[in-house]
C-alpha cells in the first residue's frame, strides 16, 4: 500500500538546497520567542489581549518544529551519532556552559545567593553549591535557558528518532497524533524546571517536523491550494477558543498527572505553524535581508535576550510595562539592544564568538 513502505536503508548522501523560508520561520520563531518573554506586568485582562498574547505566547513549539524538521533534512541521511552530538556538543553546549556561568556569578553578585526556585539544603551554602548545579541541570539560570538541557537530552535520543524516521508511514502518524495529544493532558513543566516532563510536551512538535521533512513536497501541495487567509482565519479561531476557554498564556504543572484543563496552547501552535508555512513558502522567491540575518544570528539572540531582559528589569520599573503598547516598547528595545550585544561581540571575538554566544 502507498505510504507504508518500510525503509530499511537510508538514501544516499547528496546536496541539501538552502531553504530560504525556512530561514525566514526560524526568524519569526526566535522574534515570537522574545516577545513572549517581554509581558512583564500586562494582565490580559480582556479577551482580544488574552487572544494577542496566545497567539504570541509559546513560540518556542515553533523552534521545536524546526529543530525536528532540520534533524531530518540536515542529519538523516548521513547521520552518526558520536558527530552530531559533539557538533551540537560545541556550538550549543558551550555557549550555553559560557554564558550560564557567567550569569551565576552575576545572581551570586547581586543577590548574594544562587536562586533556585526549591530548597535544596537546611545549610546556605549546600543549597548554593547544589543551586549552581540545579541551575545548570535545569537552565533555570535565566527564563529561556531551559531550552538548551531540554533539547541537548532531544538531542541524545537521537537513536529514537531514526527509528521514528524508518517506521511506516502510518505508525509515524500515529505517534504524532499519540505525542501531540499527550502533550495537551501533560501541559509544561512549572517553571521549566522539569527537562524530562518538557521532552513530553514538546516531543510531538519535534516529531511532526521530521515528519513535514520527510513529505514536504506532498504537504506543500495541500497547503498551497488554501487561501492564505482561510489559514490564518482557522489560527484566529483557535486563539479565539483558547481565550473563551479561560487559558491565559501557558498551563504549567510540577507534575504532569496533575489534573487541569486541556492544554489550547497545542492546537493553537499546530495551525500557525501550518499557516506560517504556507505564507512563507509563497513568498520564499524573495530575499528579506533583516530576516535574513535574524535567522543567521537566532540562537545568539535568544542566547542574549534573557541577559538584557535581566538588566533592563533591573532598570525599569515592572509597573513601566503593563499594556500592550509598552509591551511592544519594551520588544524592540530589547531586539536592538541584543542585536547590538551581539555585533560587538562577534567584532571583538571574531569567530571564536560561536563559543560563547552561539553565533
Amino acid at each position: 500500500m502507498q505510504g507504508e513502505t518500510q525503509l530499511t536503508t537510508r538514501p544516499q548522501v547528496r546536496t541539501r538546497e538552502r531553504l530560504r523560508y525556512f530561514d525566514n520561520f526560524r526568524a519569526v520563531s526566535i522574534l515570537l520567542v522574545v516577545a513572549g518573554h517581554c509581558y512583564w506586568a500586562w494582565d490580559r485582562g480582556t479577551v482580544p489581549e488574552i487572544v494577542g498574547a496566545n497567539l504570541v505566547t509559546g513560540g518556542t513549539a515553533l523552534f521545536v518544529f524546526i529543530s525536528g524538521f532540520f534533524f531530518h533534512y540536515a542529519f538523516y541521511r548521513n547521520f552518526n551519532y558520536r558527530r552530531f552530538m559533539t557538533k551540537k556538543a560545541l556550538a550549543v553546549g558551550v555557549p550555553y556552559l559560557v554564558l550560564s556561568s557567567l550569569l551565576l556569578v552575576i545572581l551570586a553578585v547581586w543577590k548574594r545567593e544562587i536562586p533556585f526556585p526549591i530548597g535544596l539544603s537546611d545549610d546556605p551554602w549546600t543549597d548554593n553549591l547544589l543551586a549552581v548545579v540545579a541551575n545548570l541541570a535545569t537552565g533555570r539560570t535565566s527564563l529561556a535557558y531551559w531550552y538548551i538541557p531540554f533539547i541537548m537530552l532531544m538531542f541524545a535520543m537521537s537513536p529514537l528518532f531514526i527509528r521514528f524516521l524508518e517506521a511506516r508511514t502510518r505508525t509515524q502518524a500515529l505517534i504524532v497524533a499519540a505525542a501531540l495529544l499527550l502533550a495537551m493532558v501533560v501541559a509544561r513543566p512549572a517553571l521549566s524546571v522539569n527537562t524530562f516532563h518538557s521532552v513530553v510536551y514538546f516531543a510531538g512538535f519535534y516529531l511532526l517536523g521530521m515528519l513535514y521533512s520527510l513529505h514536504r513536497e506532498r504537504t506543500d501541495e495541500v497547503l498551497a491550494r488554501i487561501p492564505v487567509v482561510v489559514l490564518w482565519a482557522v489560527v484566529g479561531l483557535v486563539a479565539l477558543g483558547s481565550a473563551l476557554a479561560g487559558q491565559v498564556g501557558l498551563i504549567q504543572k510540577w507534575e504532569p498527572w496533575e489534573p487541569s484543563a486541556l492544554d489550547w496552547m497545542v492546537p493553537l501552535k499546530l495551525v500557525t505553524i501550518a499557516a506560517m508555512l504556507a505564507t512563507l513558502k509563497r513568498y520564499a522567491d524573495r530575499e528579506y535581508r533583516l530576516l535574513g540575518y535574524i535567522a543567521e544570528a537566532s540562537f545568539a539572540i535568544f542566547f542574549i535576550h534573557p541577559i538584557v531582559l535581566l538588566g533592563l528589569g533591573a532598570a525599569v520599573p515592572e509597573a513601566a510595562v503593563s499594556t500592550p503598547p509598552t509591551v511592544a516598547g519594551l520588544f524592540l528595545v530589547v531586539m536592538l539592544v541584543t542585536l547590538g550585544v551581539i555585533w560587538a561581540v562577534k567584532k571583538a571575538l571574531g569567530s571564536r564568538s560561536r563559543y560563547v554566544i552561539g553565533y
